[in-house]
């Protein structure tokens, strides 16, 4: 029933008098193929739907949950470029972005991430998550005067965090300041990582 529901979608979808609804019919069409185990279909249905209305934010959402659950990172990359260029509303393109960059991480395109994270903590400076992941990626490139501040900004509520995390965190702070010349600060945090961890 299914299949059938999904193919008289697709059939209205085609029909002149239905081209406004194009989009919609399409997604639905979709839906039913992921619900049938046709993830192939899907993902072509969605990208139809897509291209006839570009707007058509549930057929881009859907496709992201869909390539990503079915781990196709490499087919997921491009549809998130082409949906971070298209999005105009903040908070999506942020949702957007911040996807975009785990794919990137998760491909090892490490320039990628840091200049999308960097793009989703411009819309949302308050995001703490993103904030420190886009500090520790700075780090990890020696970009210790962008890291610095990043990573300061996540000690603020550091009573909340695991001592582990505390102790890298001041640790990646106090390298910063030492590679910017700032020894004072350095020792300051180094002592404080040494205080949590003297075993280390």
């Amino acid at each position: 029933e299914l299949a059938a529901a999904s193919a008289l979608y697709i059939k209205a979808a085609d029909r002149p008098g239905l081209l406004t609804e194009r989009s919609r019919w399409l997604a639905d069409a979709a839906d039913l193929r992921v619900a049938l185990g046709d993830f192939e279909d899907a993902k072509e249905l969605y990208r139809d739907a897509r291209r006839a209305d570009i707007t058509n934010h549930r057929a881009g959402v859907a496709l992201v949950e869909l390539c990503w659950d079915t781990g196709s990172l490499v087919e997921l990359a491009p549809i998130l470029d082409e949906l971070c260029r298209t999005t105009v509303e903040p908070d999506r393109l942020r949702h957007y972005l911040l996807q975009r960059a785990k794919v990137a991480m998760a491909l090892g395109e490490a320039t990628h991430a840091r200049m999308t994270l960097a793009r989703a903590v411009d819309l949302d400076p308050v995001d703490v998550a993103a904030r420190k992941q886009l500090g520790d990626l700075l780090f990890d490139n020696q970009e210790w005067e962008r890291a610095r501040p990043l990573l300061e900004g996540s000690l603020e509520d550091e009573d909340l965090l695991p001592e582990d995390v505390r102790v890298e965190l001041h640790y990646r702070v106090a390298r910063c300041a030492q590679e910017m010349g700032d020894a004072s600060e350095a020792a300051r945090h180094a002592n404080i990582a040494l205080a949590l961890a003297p075993g280390n």
